[in-house]
């Protein structure tokens, strides 16, 4: 983890300083992923729970989780190849 940690830290100081480059957006059916349609009483904290857990996958974070048009959004890095 401290691996990854450090390489967001350098994708994210390299778009402070106007030198970022790569990375791609994703948008995705909410419908294809569970967290973010729970049912029931704790929908609210399944949802947030869910949202952190994408959030800390490593090299990507979600954007957007837009519920009226069934859509999440992530952002991933990606290494230069």
């Amino acid at each position: 983890m401290p691996r990854q940690t450090a390489r967001v830290g350098l994708h994210l100081l390299r778009a402070v300083l106007g030198r970022a480059g790569g990375g791609a957006t994703r948008e995705r059916s909410a419908a294809d992923l569970a967290w973010a349609t729970p049912d029931g009483e704790a929908a609210p904290a399944t949802r947030a729970v869910g949202l952190l857990t994408a959030s800390l996958a490593p090299d990507s974070y979600v954007l957007t989780l837009d519920r009226v048009h069934g859509t999440v959004v992530t952002h991933g890095l990606e290494e230069a190849r």
